[in-house]
């Protein structure tokens, strides 16, 4: 039954043909590009805007995901915002792994705001970033987010903010995801953008 269960997942995905257009519009966009919509529970594949055939999965996230982004270490949240393929891991204990440079500028500057890091924590992730470094991955902020596989077929949220696929699904997107690729994970479409586009 968990077979069946596991080879339907995919289907359940119903990304939309293209990036939602204010998007589409910013230059990060202009190749390839991972979009994560975190309620709908996708992740998938566009090349200049429009979904790759086929690149369109389901993902489990962490059990806080819905509760907004990534604030900090141990909060099963899932980041928000633009981030990139920092590495890719082919032995993962999660079968193959694409890091996430997570945090990005944003997520540093929440991180200050809100007293979760100091300024010299801030200003070393914003060294990393501004030269194009995996950031410190043990800050208060949290880190060693990745998008990977589901070695044991687990179907409801599980991560600690993570991005999971079934492994099959990792294997696609591990051929498609080169260091740089960019990463847009999202908390929803906005109104006019719909997965029956």
């Amino acid at each position: 039954m968990i077979g069946l269960l596991m080879l339907a997942a995919s289907s359940w995905a119903q990304c939309p043909e293209r990036l939602p257009d204010e998007y589409a519009d910013d230059a990060r966009s202009s190749g390839r590009v991972f979009l994560v919509v975190k309620d709908e529970r996708f992740v998938g594949v566009y090349e200049n805007d429009t979904l790759l055939p086929g690149a369109c999965f389901t993902v489990q996230l962490g059990p806080a995901a819905d509760d907004g982004p990534k604030a900090k270490k141990g909060d099963m949240r899932t980041p928000e915002g633009w981030y990139a393929v920092s590495h890719r891991n082919p032995d993962s204990q999660f079968y193959r792994s694409l890091a996430i440079n997570y945090p990005n500028f944003d997520d540093v500057m929440y991180g200050i705001e809100h007293g979760v890091i100091d300024h010299a924590t801030g200003n070393e992730l914003a060294a990393a970033i501004n030269a194009g470094r995996l950031p410190n991955q043990s800050t208060a902020l949290g880190g060693d987010l990745f998008i990977h596989g589901n070695p044991n077929g687990w179907m409801n949220d599980w991560t600690w903010g993570c991005v999971a696929v079934q492994n099959r699904d990792m294997d696609v997107l591990y051929q498609l995801g080169d260091p740089g690729t960019p990463v847009l994970i999202l908390p929803t479409l906005g109104e006019n953008e719909s997965a029956d586009q």
